[in-house]
This record gives C-alpha cells, sequence and structure tokens, in this order.
C-alpha cells in the first residue's frame, strides 16, 4: 500500500468499519482491523450459537476483538452455522426481503419488506425495513437468522418478491397504463364544470430511502412506487381542448398494496408492458446478483489477504520470538506473502525483537517509548522528519532517549546499553 493511500470506511453506524475500494494488500486489511477492534462487542461467551451484536459504545481496545474472535474460532465447528452465513451473503444480502419478527414493530411498518445487510466481523445481519429504516433489527441468534430464511419460502412472501421484481424492471421506464380521470374546474357564478382526462402513458418511479448508487443501480431500503403522467387529455365542458395534463398516482391507487399481492390493477400494468418486463427483468436479477456476489466474494477475498486473528495472534503479542512468529503465521494465514513476512525481511524482524525485548526490560523505558510512539502517531506536525521523531529510527528522539543516549535518563536505567530499534522496514512489511 502506497503511503499516501487514503482509505475510506462505510459510515453505516450499524456496522462495523468495513473497508471500501480494497485493492488486495495486507496492509488494507491491517488497518481495517485496526479500525474494527475499536468496537465494543456483546458476546455471550458461554454459547456458540450466538455470532455476534455489535454496539458501537465506547473505544475498549482489543478485549472486545478477542472476544469476536473467540467466538468465531469456536463457531468453525458448526458446518451448519457456516452454510448459514454462506446463504445469507450470497443469497439475500440487500434489498427485497422479507422479515416479520416475533415482537411487535412500528406502526409505521406495514409490509415488512427491507434491506438486509451483512457484516462480515463480527458476522451479524441487519434488517432495515422499507418504511422505517432508522430502526434496524439486530439478526444474531441462529434461531432469527434461521427463521429470516425460512419465512423467504412462504407461497405468499415469493410472490410478493417477484412482483417487486417485475416492478423493478419497470422501474424509469415510459410504460402503458391507462386511466381516465375526472377533473373539476373552478366554479363561476355558483356552479361547477367537469371533464374526463384520459392517460395513456407513464413514467413508473420507486423511491428509496436513499439516493446512493453502487456500481449505476440504487440498492438502497425503500419502495415507494408511483406513475407519474405527462400526456393527459380531454375537453371540458366548454369545448376547449386541454393536454398536456400532468398526474402522480401514488402506489395504492396504482393495485399495488402494502403486501405486493397481485390485484387486477397491478396485473393488468405488468400484462401490458410485458415485452418490457421480459426484455428488463434479466437485468434487474443479473444487477442484484452481482451486487451480492461482489461483497461476498470481497468478504472471502479480505480473510485470504490478511486474517482476523492477525491482530490478536501476532501483532499485539509482543512477547513472541521470531521463531514463534514464523510458526504462528504458517499455522493462521493463508497468504503466501503475509507467511514469508519473516523469511523475506529477517533483520528488520531480529530488530524488531531486540527492541521490544529492550522495551519490556524497563517500566520506564516502556513508559518512554509509548509516550514518543502515541505523541509521534497523533501530531502529523512531527511526520515531516521521521529522523528525529519517529520510533522506527534509531536517530530518532524517542530511541536515544529511550535507550540511553540521555546522560539523566542513563542514570534512572543503571546505564544500560543502546540496543538497536527496528528499521523502518518493519511499518513497511505488511505493505509488500
Amino acid at each position: 500500500m502506497k503511503p499516501d493511500t487514503r482509505l475510506v470506511y462505510t459510515k453505516d453506524p450499524e456496522l462495523a468499519p468495513y473497508l471500501l475500494n480494497f485493492q488486495g494488500s495486507p496492509a488494507e486489511r491491517h488497518a481495517e482491523n485496526l479500525k474494527v477492534r475499536l468496537l465494543s462487542f456483546s458476546l455471550p461467551r458461554s454459547s456458540v450459537d450466538v455470532l455476534a451484536k455489535p454496539q458501537i459504545l465506547r473505544e475498549i481496545g482489543l478485549d472486545a476483538y478477542t472476544d469476536a474472535i473467540t467466538a468465531q474460532r469456536h463457531l468453525k465447528a458448526s458446518s451448519h452455522v457456516l452454510k448459514l452465513r454462506e446463504k445469507l451473503q450470497h443469497q439475500l444480502a440487500g434489498p427485497d426481503i422479507y422479515y416479520r419478527p416475533p415482537s411487535s414493530v412500528s406502526p409505521l411498518v406495514t409490509s415488512f419488506f427491507g434491506r438486509l445487510d451483512i457484516g462480515p466481523f463480527p458476522f451479524i445481519a441487519i434488517f432495515r425495513f422499507d418504511q422505517d429504516p432508522d430502526n434496524p433489527l439486530y439478526l444474531y441468534s441462529l434461531e432469527e437468522l434461521e427463521d429470516l430464511i425460512e419465512q423467504q419460502d412462504i407461497a405468499e412472501v415469493r410472490s410478493a418478491r417477484k412482483i417487486r421484481l417485475l416492478l423493478r424492471a419497470l422501474e424509469g421506464q415510459l410504460v402503458y397504463a391507462p386511466r381516465i380521470e375526472t377533473e373539476s374546474l373552478e366554479k363561476k357564478r355558483g356552479f361547477g364544470f367537469e371533464y374526463q382526462v384520459t392517460y395513456g402513458m407513464a413514467t413508473l418511479k420507486i423511491d428509496r430511502n436513499s439516493s446512493f448508487l453502487w456500481q449505476g443501480y440504487n440498492y438502497s431500503s425503500g419502495f415507494e412506487v408511483s406513475l407519474e403522467y405527462k400526456d393527459g387529455r380531454g375537453i371540458d365542458s366548454t369545448g376547449k381542448p386541454r393536454s398536456n395534463i400532468e398526474l402522480v398516482l401514488p402506489a395504492n391507487q396504482c393495485g399495488i398494496l402494502g403486501d405486493f399481492s397481485l390485484t387486477k390493477p397491478l396485473a393488468a400494468l405488468l400484462s401490458n408492458n410485458r415485452g418490457l418486463v421480459e426484455k428488463r427483468l434479466p437485468l434487474v436479477e443479473d444487477a442484484l446478483n452481482r451486487h451480492r456476489q461482489f461483497f461476498a466474494k470481497e468478504f472471502g477475498s479480505k480473510r485470504c489477504t490478511l486474517s482476523y486473528d492477525f491482530l490478536t495472534s501476532v501483532f499485539a503479542q509482543d512477547h513472541q520470538s521470531v521463531h514463534q512468529l514464523v510458526q504462528t503465521l504458517q499455522e493462521t494465514e493463508k497468504n503466501e506473502k503475509v507467511r514469508r513476512m519473516v523469511k523475506n525481511h529477517p533483520s528488520t524482524f531480529r530488530s524488531l525483537e531486540e527492541r521490544m525485548n529492550a522495551v519490556k526490560s524497563s517500566r520506564i523505558r516502556a513508559l518512554w517509548f509509548v509516550a514518543f510512539d502515541d505523541l509521534w502517531r497523533r501530531n502529523g506536525v512531527f511526520w515531516s522528519k521521521p529522523n528525529d521523531f519517529s520510533p522506527h529510527y534509531s536517530s530518532s528522539i524517542c530511541v536515544r532517549l529511550t535507550f540511553g543516549y540521555s546522560s539523566s535518563f542513563r542514570q534512572l536505567t543503571h546505564g544500560d546499553a543502546l540496543v538497536p530499534a527496528a528499521t523502518s522496514r518493519s511499518a513497511r512489511s505488511l505493505s509488500q
């Protein structure tokens, strides 16, 4: 990863940070792991039936992240859970999902359709109703996830999901939807006048809760259908012709109900535009499937590039020797570049081991080193002079002060000699 690379994460407050535009480097994954560990996860330790439930409450460090890793390791023995996750990722993630929970929901919800989001680590399914997206449901127990999948197989739900797909195929298209409306003219001398307006073609619109597009299509929750006419024609009671009369028809007046059952008006709309539906339906199905498969594939690619275990098994283990580190990488990592990291940079990791041993040899040394390391990381004003301020350079104030170049500090540490610090390659080894 290039030093000037800017990492962009999802801003969904209900999901753990997810790195976007992943380019396939271990450095990106390591940065993502560090970002995820800042969350608080509520994980019942005694049950392997619970996947995870993230709650962004406060930053508590590695403890919560380690709990999530432990829960994930326990679940690996259950093939049922793994198959369940794969089905959710590959078949149900995205819009047009139905879920009616056993508990009561907001009175705003009448259709029980919405969008399903998947958080890969810690694994969680978040369901947002089309009509109430601000109050999502967290589905993390096996019972809830199994219920979610089973509800998609109900005959009425399958039919409703199909109708939503057919309507998506007509979205933005000029459809044939003939209609006659009675219009009124303002009263003159106490008399009102009415006349009929004939409409023929309308644009089918679907309003969503967000305007965000992914590869040209809007996968957001929300499904408010309307027909917009602009071709109304009629002759009023005075014999004056009127044309280009506009009309916006909401879903319920088009025969589209909250349960998406096949009403007569809706059946007529679909039948009158069968050719358009047959032409565009495969495009919509392909877009929805491509969206699911892209992220499911990216989930797997991220895991193979650098495991979530790396943060706890390698990065946070300051007691491991170089030999132990090599063994750990062979056991936990799939990426050959990561597995050969120590072999490809032997001097870097020897220096790193020596530095860590030196830092741990004295509490005062550890205090000074952590203080200067934090100063470097949090203050960009120093970044232009890494030789003086970066702990990765043996010439830095941090190393000279911490490891004995200061006479006053040497007295505090009983004159311990300087131990070489790791070179800057230790910070770059993951980016290869």
